[in-house]
């Protein structure tokens, strides 16, 4: 068989004949206007027939173009980089795509899961069931608590539209983290599937997934430690509506506030969403965690039917209203699950009967996880169709494509010249904590204002991964510097100091506060007999501020107060290994500790890419 003729690209083509049209439409002007008609001569020989502004560009000394040969070739210059551009970038979507997108059959089919054995954990938890109810029209309206400022909604559509990656993060609690199915890696929680949702309606790109949540913590803690499990997100799902302490509902608020004008301030102006589940306890909150009914598995999933005590929960919900409120006052986009089916649930409707929804009062199950996915996904096909029709021919051109963030969109330009100024908080007293740090990893290093012995490490992988400061022999000292600028003087606060502990090498260290802090010595044993493991332990240590003592010398203002600690000589294992993981402030302990020592163990991970966890 012969060689397969080569077909000439499209581009070319139409390049090729938009310069036949041009030159034909020159030469009739030419003729129209007089120019193109010669004054009679004597006839002579043919010449080889070539317009003037052809035979200047082949000619080694031009003449000067003329401005219309001029305009005429920048039109062509200007064409071709746009059908190049055109080939480069992928297409859109196209718009009945779009508008089918987020439909109850596409859904069922990009959030399903193989099925478990009958009667299984996994059948009953994991699997998205095809017979699960989605949300209606009017109850996707209903969930909508705020609208928001759609600017940064807009942008992130713009950057999907134009084939850009992006990266999607989530902050929240044990929701989030998926406490109820074990990991937080499981294809059944509602960010993960948002992003399946990203993925397949914009597969042209390698788009990343990023959970930052932390069970048993609040926003307390995330106020704090939120550049360690947020970094250089486009998207930023929030869901905190069930993790206010609830005996600091208003310190909680506060902490909310200030998180959330942080994240409103990031470098990349991410686009944000706050994601409220739902809170199903009384309002005295004397009840157990579970449903009623007998329980399959140890996990506290319940079988049955909703009984009347599974039915006494009411609409208010403290944390809820008040990120309601703050979500207003910033123009945050909000979605709720309470807005969508609060009457549904009260009245144990059988289209979305409680007990299959939730997995128990306080986390939804997979099911409840795809209504809260499809309330979010509803807001971003929104965002995409309204920026679509605002400007169809800047994403058929290709135009504005490309990495780096979506700078180059008119829609991301407008949201980064935005004035990063947010006005007076409406809760905080302070756009700031009055002390609050969050240090682990190589931080420490930067805070460290002596140090004799002891040395950064990095020990273990991966999971096991514990990086910090390790002193190994008696009298090694390391001292660690604590900002209490903004404190009153005597003002209580709290320090948790973050250390390994373990079965062996482990020996004694001594904690004491100088310099513009006090607390009493403390004694921190390392060493645990007995044991087979080596983990983090959290050690709160209560610390006031001593505004009148001598700062120090060669102290900054952000370093007035220095934790000490020496490795004493007495030691359970017979070593005197000591290893600091982590130092954290913050004006009361409430939750932090074990948010604290949870957000340890779940660092910062790499991206989780949709190739990686195909589904069957």
């Amino acid at each position: 068989m012969g060689e397969e003729r080569r077909a000439r690209p499209p581009a070319l083509v139409l390049l090729a004949a938009v310069v036949v049209l041009l030159v034909c439409w020159y030469q009739a002007w030419r003729y129209i206007t007089g120019d193109g008609r010669a004054t009679p001569t004597p006839w002579q020989p043919p010449r080889p027939f070539m317009l003037p502004q052809l035979a200047a560009l082949c000619d080694s000394s031009p003449s000067p173009s003329p401005p219309l040969v001029r305009e005429l070739e920048e039109s062509v210059r200007v064409l071709k980089a746009r059908l190049a551009a055109a080939e480069r970038a992928p297409p859109p979507p196209p718009l009945a795509s779009l508008l089918h997108s987020t439909s109850e059959e596409r859904l069922k089919r990009l959030w399903r899961l193989p099925p478990g054995p009958p009667g299984s954990r996994q059948a009953l938890v994991e699997v998205h069931n095809a017979s699960w109810a989605f949300l209606s029209a009017r109850q996707l309206a209903r969930g909508v608590s705020t609208l928001g400022d759609p600017l940064r909604l807009r942008c992130l559509a713009a950057k999907l539209l134009s084939g850009q990656p992006i990266k999607l993060s989530v902050v929240g609690g044990s929701v989030s983290f998926g406490t109820t199915f074990t990991t937080s890696k499981s294809k059944a929680l509602f960010h993960w599937k948002v992003y399946q949702w990203l993925a397949a309606t914009f597969p042209h790109a390698r788009h990343e997934h990023y959970c930052g949540a932390v069970p048993a913590s609040g926003p307390s803690y995330m106020e704090h430690c939120l550049h360690w499990h947020v970094h250089e997100p486009d998207l930023v799902l929030v869901e905190y509506a069930v993790n206010f302490d609830v005996n600091a509902y208003a310190a909680d608020a506060q902490s909310f506030e200030r998180m959330l004008r942080k994240l409103q301030q990031m470098r990349r102006r991410p686009a944000v969403i706050i994601v409220n589940t739902m809170e199903l306890f009384p309002p005295s909150r004397h009840a157990r965690m579970s449903f009623e009914g007998s329980k399959p598995f140890l996990d506290g999933y319940s079988e049955g039917p909703a009984q009347p005590p599974d039915l006494t929960f009411e609409y208010a919900a403290p944390a809820e209203d008040a990120i309601a409120a703050l979500a207003a006052y910033y123009a945050v986009p909000t979605v709720s699950l309470r807005g969508a089916l609060f009457r549904e649930l009260k009245s144990n409707c059988s289209r979305f009967p409680l007990k299959r929804v939730f997995h128990d009062r306080h986390h939804p199950g997979a099911w409840g996880h795809s209504l809260m996915a499809q309330l979010v996904v509803e807001q971003i096909r929104t965002a995409l169709l309204a920026e679509l029709d605002a400007a169809p021919e800047l994403y058929v051109s290709g135009g504005g494509g490309g990495k780096g963030g979506g700078e180059g969109l008119p829609r991301c330009r407008e949201a980064m010249e935005e004035a990063p100024a947010l006005g007076r908080a409406l809760l905080s007293t302070a756009d700031e904590a009055e002390v609050g740090m969050c240090v682990k990893d190589r931080e420490l290093m930067d805070h460290v204002v002596r140090a004799k012995g002891f040395r950064f490490v990095v020990e273990g992988r991966d999971a096991k991964m514990k990086p910090g400061l390790v002193g190994m022999q008696p009298a090694d000292e390391v001292e660690l510097c604590v900002d209490v600028s903004r404190l009153r003087h005597a003002q209580p606060f709290v320090l948790i100091l973050g250390h390994l502990i373990s079965y062996e090498h482990m020996g004694a260290a001594r904690l004491e506060c100088r310099a513009q802090c006090g607390c009493e010595a403390q004694l921190i044993d390392a060493h645990v007999p007995g044991g087979h493991f080596s983990v983090f332990k959290a050690r709160t240590v209560a610390v006031h501020a001593n505004l009148t003592a001598r700062r120090g010398e060669g102290l900054a203002a952000n370093c007035s107060c220095v934790v000490q600690l020496t490795i004493l000589p007495q030691s359970g294992s017979g070593e005197h290994k000591f290893k600091v993981l982590s130092l954290m402030t913050a004006a009361a302990e409430g939750s932090l500790r074990y948010g604290h020592q949870t957000g340890f163990n779940v660092r910062p991970t790499e991206a989780r890419l949709l190739d990686e966890y195909t589904l069957r």
